[in-house]
């Protein structure tokens, strides 16, 4: 079983670049979506804010919630049992 992360997808110089969103991780799709549904403005804010000092110039083009196990960077780091 894996953990479930927020995950943006930004257009940047031409390129997409996907950033995990750090306001936690979750141990259901479904706690994830809901922590998503129900703090959706708070976290585009904040990620609007992140994008705007790391990335100026760079639109969000996704928000959504996924398996961290489908991150490279994680890869066998967080299975559950």
């Amino acid at each position: 079983m894996s953990l479930f992360i927020i995950w943006a997808t930004v257009a940047f110089n031409g390129e997409a670049t996907n950033l995990e969103y750090k306001g936690g991780i979750f141990k259901t799709e479904e706690r994830c979506i809901e922590y998503l549904t129900i703090k959706e403005g708070y976290v585009l804010e904040t990620l609007n804010e992140h994008i705007n000092k790391k990335y100026p110039g760079g639109k969000l083009l996704m928000l959504a919630c996924g398996a961290r196990s489908n991150f490279k960077k994680y890869n066998g780091l967080d299975r559950t049992t």
